[in-house]
């Protein structure tokens, strides 16, 4: 009996030995159970030359997006999101015309450690004839559908052109694209190109943790999923805690043998300027995170993150006074308003009298 087939679309912009890194471990924990194919959409010249002629990477797609936009189109103030929505739906086409059964989408920071949780929803799909499984991360009242590890069946969308739409229509362009970001562009993408009932939510990020141990409450820097064996991560925030987990769960994943884990770690160490805190590391069964007495790093990321917020928002004011729109102004405000609300939680818990 032959294996299912599942391509794996990975959006990437600069961030290169992040997406080599999620293309080798999809191609390598899933190759016992699948025909697996991965396919990058590379957001920038450099990045698709850079990827190209990788043996682990099967194709290298652009994503469709005009250098500049009309100021009539909210959609000018982020590009990034485009970009991504733009990837997911290259990705998603190749797969398609090449007569894949499963398509997964990620980005560069989002990794398989093993081929539990693909095997599960990829099951789940077929025997309830379900068009698309994702993820959502909850703010406030307001629920984010979440770009990693978003799968779609195309075994029931053969002849459905899914993966189509003009840029400047409403499916690329929803009411609300600009604070949401690619979070808005796939919910807007389920609304329209799926029926009611085809669409499962397998998990609102209750069961993952972040990289101090605790319940998430954003998609990044960092999120565990050790049911699924799902990882996503991004460094920028703090890149020697984020690093050193990386490298120590890449170090006890079994799915990989020495060569390989070697690769892997050197690929991560030229990713970043971050240093190894080795002696941080806790670790409660399978699970690693940082230990409590590193949270002190936190305090000077969210205040920074406060500091540049309130110069961004008072400077937004004056210019909305004066008449003259600058969008990138609020869109980094939103930004750094995101980092505050994402350490929120952490930070209210920390205990500095017993960390200074």
């Amino acid at each position: 009996m032959s294996k299912p087939s599942i391509t794996i679309g990975i959006s990437v912009y600069d961030r290169i030995n992040d997406s080599k890194v999620a293309a080798l471990l999809a191609k390598t924990v899933l190759a016992a159970y699948f025909e697996v194919k991965v396919v990058v959409a590379a957001c920038k010249p450099d990045t698709k030359r850079e990827l190209e002629n990788i043996e682990y990477i099967d194709f290298v797609l652009e994503p469709n997006i005009p250098k500049e936009t009309p100021l009539e189109f909210n959609i000018h103030s982020n590009l990034g999101a485009a970009r991504t929505f733009s990837s997911f739906l290259k990705c998603g086409n190749y797969a398609q015309k090449n007569q894949t059964d499963y398509y997964c989408f990620g980005n560069a920071g989002s990794w398989l450690l093993g081929p539990d949780g693909i095997i599960e929803l990829t099951s789940k799909l077929n025997k309830g004839n379900k068009l698309a499984a994702c993820r959502v991360a909850r703010e406030g009242r307001k629920y984010l559908v979440e770009d990693h590890f978003f799968l779609v069946n195309l075994k029931i969308s053969k002849d459905q052109q899914i993966f189509n739409g003009k840029f400047y229509d409403r499916f690329f362009n929803p009411i609300f694209f600009y604070d949401n970001g690619i979070h808005s562009l796939l919910e807007n993408w389920i609304n329209l190109k799926t029926e009611p009932g085809q669409v499962i939510i397998y998990s609102d990020l209750t069961d993952c943790k972040n990289h101090f141990g605790d319940p998430v409450n954003s998609f990044v820097p960092f999120s565990l999923d050790l049911k699924k064996n799902f990882i996503h991560s991004n460094p920028l925030d703090l890149p020697d805690e984020i690093l050193t987990l990386r490298i120590k769960y890449i170090e006890t994943c079994e799915m990989l043998n020495e060569y390989q884990k070697t690769n892997l770690i050197n690929l991560l160490n030229k990713e970043t300027s971050g240093k190894l805190v080795r002696s941080q590391v806790k670790k409660i069964g399978s699970m690693y995170y940082i230990g409590n007495n590193m949270k002190k790093g936190l305090f000077y990321v969210v205040i920074r993150s406060k500091i540049i917020w309130l110069l961004l928002s008072e400077l937004s004011r004056i210019l909305t006074y004066l008449g003259l729109k600058f969008p990138i102004i609020h869109y980094f405000g939103k930004k750094m308003e995101k980092i505050i609300s994402r350490y929120r939680d952490s930070y209210k818990k920390i205990n500095f009298e017993k960390i200074q």
